[in-house]
């Protein structure tokens, strides 16, 4: 699928990455926690998830699109 969703899809995109990211490593680092009896995991999968999200947001909306040619 080439087709761009817009300003509002790609906002709504990215506040899901966002949230997605510090959900998912948070709650793999609740368990850890849970299973091995730590306290460490759950901040370090949140702050983790956090940073993977916004590397992703950058790598996918940051940098500029090259157009393929003199009429794109």
């Amino acid at each position: 699928m080439s087709e761009r969703r817009g300003e509002a899809g790609d906002g709504y995109a990215a506040l899901s990455y966002i949230l997605a990211g510090p959900l998912l490593y948070g709650g793999l680092g609740w368990v850890g926690d849970h299973l091995l009896g730590t306290v460490f995991l759950l901040p370090l999968g949140v702050v983790g998830g956090l940073a993977l999200s916004v590397f992703v947001i950058y790598k996918r909306y940051g940098t500029a699109e090259r157009s393929s040619g003199p009429n794109t």
